[in-house]
């Protein structure tokens, strides 16, 4: 995801946050409209060690991109902005392996994340409780 950021940005797409829900993301892998996908090729013996050796192949080509160790364009990164502009506006350093405060906290003043935080935490743990009682 964060290749396919840097090719749409790079582009000259720009990025939207929208304060509600506006789209719908099936995360449930479980769900029939899920089954049979790519995913499912690692737990084929008879092609696993080709899928794993593609796998990080191409984790490998990601890293070289985001790390500004190759030319992206073979992989439509594009010219219109920069990799160092993509990473200034999401707050992260992809060879450094390192992040801002702010894109770590989403923006959220540091005065106010222990309490919203806090309050995260607990409707996490009052979701597991709750899971347990169906």
């Amino acid at each position: 995801e964060s290749l396919m950021a840097l090719r749409l940005f790079s582009h000259g797409y720009n990025f939207y946050a929208p304060t509600r829900a506006i789209c719908y993301h099936l995360w449930n892998r479980s769900n029939v409209l899920r089954k049979g996908v790519w995913r499912e090729l690692f737990e084929d013996d008879s092609i696993k060690a080709e899928m794993t050796a593609l796998e990080q192949n191409s984790k490998s080509a990601v890293q070289a991109i985001l790390n500004g160790e190759v030319d992206g364009s073979a992989y439509g990164v594009g010219k219109e902005r920069t990799l160092q502009q993509y990473e200034k506006l999401c707050g992260v350093s992809f060879k450094a392996k390192k992040m801002s405060d702010e894109a770590m906290y989403g923006g959220i003043n540091e005065k106010e994340r222990e309490a919203i935080f806090a309050e995260f935490q607990q409707n996490k743990l009052m979701d597991l409780i709750s899971s347990f009682q169906t």
